[in-house]
């Protein structure tokens, strides 16, 4: 009769055999995501500076803004997503880019309802604040991202 294998033999094997079961399962997992379509619209407009003003006493400009957000992001959520961070960021260029965020969500996604954003006239939800005086006379960019 052969010799037989010990119990901790027997266990490394059936572990790491397992490891590379789970190991091989989580590839396909992320590979999988990317074979996935997804549409979504979104439409960022009348983004209007409400007040511009500088502060002296810590030497920075203030800007508080709003905008009309329109976004159908239905298509986003798939078996992998289970919530979305939106937010708002604001590029400008003064001499180096700069980017500020003016507003996020959590979007908890809901399977029989679609994810839809209509928003009018929403105010900011964070103060747009540079380094420096460096708002006035800047052009900038502003976009939905998660």
């Amino acid at each position: 009769m052969g010799l037989m294998h010990t119990v901790t033999a027997r266990f490394n094997s059936s572990f790491f055999f397992g490891l590379t079961v789970i190991g091989v399962l989580a590839g396909l997992n992320v590979l999988s995501s990317f074979f996935i379509e997804q549409h979504f619209q979104t439409n960022l407009s009348k983004v209007q500076v409400n007040s511009l003003y500088s502060n002296s006493r810590y030497r920075w400009d203030e800007a508080n803004l709003s905008f009309d957000l329109e976004a159908n992001l239905t298509d986003v959520y798939n078996w992998n997503v289970k919530l979305i961070f939106a937010y708002i960021e604001v590029e400008y260029y003064k001499p180096e880019k700069h980017s500020v965020v003016v507003w996020d969500k959590i979007i908890w996604r809901d399977q029989y309802k679609p994810v839809e954003l209509n928003l009018r006239k929403e105010k900011a939800k964070y103060v747009m604040r540079t380094k420096s005086y460096d708002l006035r006379n800047t052009t900038a960019t502003a976009k939905l991202e998660w």
